[in-house]
C-alpha cells in the first residue's frame, strides 16, 4: 500500500460510549480500516491487528474486502497498533499505526451512553 494506510473516523453525529465498571474511565466505540484505492484494497487478503497489552483479545484479523478489512474496539486512550497486511500474492507487509483520535465538545446531544 503506497498511498494507503490505517485510519480511524472523525466522530461525526453521535459519540458511543460506555462505562465497563462503576467508577472507571469512559470507553468510546472505534472503526479501524485500511485505507487505499480500489486496486490496491482489492490486492489484501486480510489484515491482522495487534492491539495494547491491556486488551483481553489482542489479536484481531479482518478479511472483509467490502468494510475496507475494519474492525470495531472499544478504548478509552490512544495507543500503538501492530498490523501485519497479508496480500493475495503472498507478500506480507508490517505496518505500525498510531492509533489517536479528538472527541468533539459535547453538546449536551451527541454523547450517547450505552449500558
Amino acid at each position: 500500500m503506497n498511498r494507503g494506510g490505517l485510519s480511524t473516523a472523525p466522530f461525526k453525529g453521535r459519540v458511543v460510549y460506555r462505562t465497563f465498571q462503576k467508577g472507571a474511565r469512559s470507553h468510546y466505540n472505534l472503526r479501524i480500516w485500511l485505507e487505499g484505492s480500489q486496486d490496491e484494497l482489492d490486492q489484501v487478503k486480510e489484515v491482522e491487528y495487534l492491539l495494547h497489552p491491556t486488551f483481553t483479545q489482542r489479536k484481531r484479523s479482518s478479511d472483509n474486502r467490502q468494510l475496507q478489512f475494519s474492525i470495531s474496539i472499544w478504548t478509552w486512550g490512544m495507543f500503538l497498533i501492530h498490523t501485519t497486511i497479508h496480500y493475495h500474492n503472498g507478500h506480507v507487509e508490517e505496518r505500525p499505526f498510531y492509533l489517536s483520535y479528538e472527541l468533539p465538545p459535547d453538546d449536551s446531544t451527541n454523547y450517547v451512553k450505552l449500558v
